[in-house]
């Protein structure tokens, strides 16, 4: 899919609003200062067409005439960004890419992205069952987004109840196709899941149109909305399959200050590193951030069950960044990627040559969109192994403390014990073993006070509950 215009015939979000001066065209732009209130207000100030808030980089999205920009510029304080276009990075299908990466071992042990949500910046999602639902039959989409629509029409979603249940179609396919890749429960006749973390939840935001492309300010605008609810949905990986052109230092990038707030509030970030390949110094934004995870591509030439003749995509971007980062950090399967996507999307219509012959709902796209699919898809499955391996602490932590209160329950008479059982009750699970195995030692040598056995049968049983309620969560 080749480069698409920004359209700039677009209906605006509410707030203050003047004509542009005779003659001039307004101009969409990033007005960034020390606080939004301050952007928001100089906007006013020049006469300017205010169109959002872009609290998590301190901006306002605006339409300015090269009077008004011209104005602005000459304030102290204030720094204006163009409000560029960016394209999404994918496009031209088998589902052996989970065998590339070799992820069955895991989804056998019940590694499979269980609890973590992948939030998927893109053209938005379509509701089919291998996204939906996750490879236990539950809901895994659990919130959808559209900005775009936030931004026409305010309205849409009511401040003092928002519903992010509504569903947002995907006009595209990209996102879908994106989605499918890293998270698909569906099952091969083999019985092997499509999908690299087939267990995931999934949080759709869709920030471009049916054409793929889109604003800065609605990409900025869909990060903000992903950061203020990761606590809530549980937003551990953010996808972004897309790529614009650098024009500054990554840092000075209104994008990509953006994307760095997001992984300073713990959220792992995954962006493809761009189709504009194989020449260097091709990494776009966001990929050029060195805080995130920038994906390429690779091919395995069609035969997946030989690595040897595994390549770099031709079309994958390549490093160094402009500043001398090395630029993508890994590669992973992104050529000839089969997943589904909606037949009414314009994807389906313009490429039927895309569809896969086997199955109508399938088509075969190839990019570092699809790349970092794979990887967001592999993240998830990272951190649910680590979270895993730290489960028990969790049920852990509830036993101390009524083992804890237990025992200086039933050790009030004596003060020795209640004390131990409080420094226990504060110091964690190892001074509570070690309490007890020095009341079981105290015991055995007379002390009566505490009916020890009773307290290490209780404890075990209360920690084999927690333990199997934990697990069959988890699992």
């Amino acid at each position: 899919m080749g480069p698409i215009a920004v359209s700039a015939a677009i209906a605006l979000g509410s707030g203050p609003k003047s004509a542009p001066e005779q003659n001039e065209e307004a101009l969409w732009s990033i007005v960034q200062a020390s606080s939004v209130e301050r952007a928001a207000a100089a906007v006013q100030a020049a006469g300017g067409e205010f169109v959002r808030e872009l609290s998590i980089i301190r901006a306002v999205s605006a339409r300015l005439t090269p009077t008004q920009k011209q104005q602005l510029e000459s304030q102290a304080g204030i720094d204006l960004h163009a409000d560029h276009g960016v394209q999404v990075a994918g496009e031209v299908p088998e589902t052996y890419y989970p065998s590339v990466v070799g992820p069955a071992e895991l989804h056998e042990q019940g590694i499979d992205g269980y609890g973590v949500a992948i939030a998927v910046i893109d053209t938005g999602i379509w509701k089919k069952s291998g996204t939906q639902d996750n490879r236990y039959g539950d809901l895994r989409l659990i919130a959808q987004y559209d900005v775009i629509l936030d931004r026409l029409d305010p309205s849409h979603y009511d401040d003092a109840n928002p519903d992010y249940t509504d569903d947002i179609h995907d006009y595209s396919g990209h996102g879908t196709h994106v989605a499918a890749v890293a998270v698909s429960s569906d099952q091969t006749d083999a019985g092997r899941w499509q999908g690299i973390a087939p267990g995931a939840d999934l949080v759709a935001v869709k920030a471009f149109d049916a054409d793929g492309s889109v604003l800065y300010s609605d990409v900025i605008a869909a990060i903000d909305w992903v950061v203020d609810h990761k606590d809530e949905y549980g937003i551990r990986v953010l996808n972004l399959s897309f790529s614009a052109e650098p024009r500054s230092y990554y840092w000075d990038d209104p994008l990509n200050q953006a994307v760095m707030a997001a992984w300073r509030d713990g959220i792992v970030v995954v962006a493809s590193a761009g189709n504009r390949g194989p020449d260097p110094m091709t990494v776009g934004v966001p990929g050029n951030v060195p805080y995130v995870i920038t994906v390429g591509a690779m091919t395995d030439q069609y035969s997946p069950w030989d690595g040897s003749d595994d390549t770099l995509a031709s079309f994958s971007s390549a490093g160094p960044t402009v500043e001398g980062h090395i630029k993508p950090d890994v590669v992973a399967p992104g050529g000839h990627m089969i997943a589904w996507l909606p037949d009414y999307g314009t994807i389906a219509n313009e490429h039927p040559d895309f569809a896969y012959p086997l199955s109508p709902e399938y088509f075969e796209m190839s990019g570092t969109s699809q790349a970092a699919g794979v990887v967001s898809g592999v993240v998830a499955l990272m951190l649910l192994h680590d979270r895993g391996g730290l489960w028990w602490l969790i049920p852990l932590a509830g036993v101390v403390a009524m083992v804890a209160f237990i025992v200086r329950a039933e050790s009030q008479a004596d003060e020795v014990i209640a004390g131990t059982a409080l420094r226990a009750y504060r110091g964690g699970f190892w001074i509570v073993v070690l309490a007890l195995v020095g009341e079981a030692f105290a015991r055995s040598f007379g002390h009566q006070t505490a009916d020890v056995p009773f307290i290490w049968a209780l404890g075990l049983g209360v920690w084999v509950v927690i333990y199997g309620v934990g697990l069959w969560r988890l699992r």
